[in-house]
């Protein structure tokens, strides 16, 4: 009996969905687009900026990304990839790629945000456009800093003040002394 041979083009489909899956398995985060009217150009522009926060972008067609969401056991997701789907990864900050995706999907109007993967908890679009409005990290951790360093700058310019006083005290018993007929 012959084996059924299997087609090239199934196989290497077969390939890319391994491949897509491989990639998604490291990450933390998972941000899904509509991305089918972007340009050549505005894809790499949004690449550029989602590099800087450490996040990858890719295109990709929408039956692969479901069969690769499959393949993870990643359920609830693939019902929002409906027209041509663009999908941003990482596995740092979630709220960086998502405050570039949305600044971008403002600018071009041609990006739109779908839905997310954050933690193993699915995150609709109306929650990515609220995470989006978070402050970064750096302002949040700057903020932290300036709650905790506001009552000890208090407590040292109270005890500065205190010394200041005795000082000034001093020196007004010196000059009265000094005014003082001997």
């Amino acid at each position: 009996m012959a084996e059924k041979q299997v087609k090239p083009g199934k196989l290497l489909k077969k390939h890319m969905i391994d491949q897509i899956a491989k990639r998604f398995k490291t990450a933390t985060h998972m941000l899904i687009t509509d991305c089918g009217k972007l340009t050549n150009k505005q894809s790499e522009d949004l690449r550029r900026r989602l590099k800087k926060v450490s996040s990858d972008y890719l295109a990709v067609k929408n039956s692969m990304c479901i069969k690769a969401l499959e393949k993870l056991k990643i359920e609830g997701l693939a019902e929002h990839i409906k027209s041509t789907c663009g999908i941003s990864f990482g596995s740092n900050d979630p709220i960086a790629a998502c405050k570039v995706l949305a600044e971008f999907a403002k600018e071009s109007e041609k990006l739109q945000l779908k839905a997310a993967y954050i933690d193993g908890k699915i995150i609709t679009e109306d929650s990515l456009k609220k995470l989006a409005l978070i402050p970064s990290r750096e302002v949040l951790l700057t903020k932290l800093v300036m709650c905790l360093n506001s009552p000890v700058r208090g407590m040292v310019m109270a005890l500065s003040a205190i010394n200041g006083k005795f000082v000034y005290a001093l020196n007004a018993i010196k000059e009265q002394k000094e005014r003082a007929p001997r």
